[in-house]
């Protein structure tokens, strides 16, 4: 997994219902790892499961998407899902994937939007190279 220190910072010890005046406890919805965006485009915990469900339904959530022939796509989009299982580090939530080609189901992940844009470029350079 590709991550780096750019990007989201690591979340508080105190629970996401208490920063937010809420009574959740620590365990509920950060056990869950669902993410939405913000207005500016920085990744947050949903408050719950249900409000994350209509926002990931309603939201856009494609960073880039480059076609490079009528088989070759190349997408990179936020997950909303914490892919970070074993729990240390940033959270994994952007991922660039490829469909077609010679690399087809290619997947690499990242922590921040920053990255994966990188990544994305890497990726589409790659498959020009080998498609």
């Amino acid at each position: 997994m590709e991550t780096s220190e750019v990007g989201l910072q690591p979340q508080s010890s105190q629970s996401v219902g208490a920063r937010a005046g809420l009574c959740v406890h620590k365990g509920d919805i950060m056990s869950l790892g669902l993410y939405i965006l913000s207005e500016d485009g920085t990744p947050e915990l949903a408050e719950n499961a249900i409000l994350w469900a209509d926002w990931f339904e309603s939201d856009d959530r494609k960073v880039a998407q480059t076609q490079l022939s009528n088989e070759v796509t190349v997408s990179t989009v936020f997950l909303g899902i914490n892919q970070n299982f074993g729990g240390e580090g940033l959270p994994i939530l952007w991922e660039t994937r490829v469909f077609g080609g010679t690399l087809d189901g290619k997947v690499k992940m990242y922590a921040s939007e920053k990255e994966a844009l990188v990544g994305h470029k890497r990726m589409v350079d790659r498959m020009k190279e080998t498609p």
